[in-house]
């Protein structure tokens, strides 16, 4: 009767560089790339990409979020896996 938690929401980023040529910072700000959710089915695990109606980060947690689905990060950049929102680095 319970819902089998095998599926997840995964939201790949790319850290790109901006340039406030007012104040003279730079900055890494993460942009989505994609959003794939992970399902499995018969004992094997396969992937679709999705379409989300919201643009930001707190946004695509959240939407998902809602329905019920665990929602991880990929930094594309770095390699890594995280649970929390990601943020812009000064350099």
């Amino acid at each position: 009767m319970g819902r089998d938690n095998s599926r997840r929401i995964v939201v790949e980023y790319d850290m790109k560089e901006k340039r406030d040529k007012v104040r003279g910072e730079r900055r890494l700000n993460p942009e989505v790339k994609r959003i794939i959710s992970w399902r499995k089915e018969d004992g094997v695990m396969k992937w679709k990409q999705l379409k989300c109606p919201q643009n930001t980060f707190y946004g695509i947690k959240g939407y998902y979020g809602t329905l019920g689905l665990p929602v991880l990060f990929y930094n594309l950049t770095k390699n890594q896996w995280h649970k929390g929102l990601p943020k812009s680095v000064n350099l």
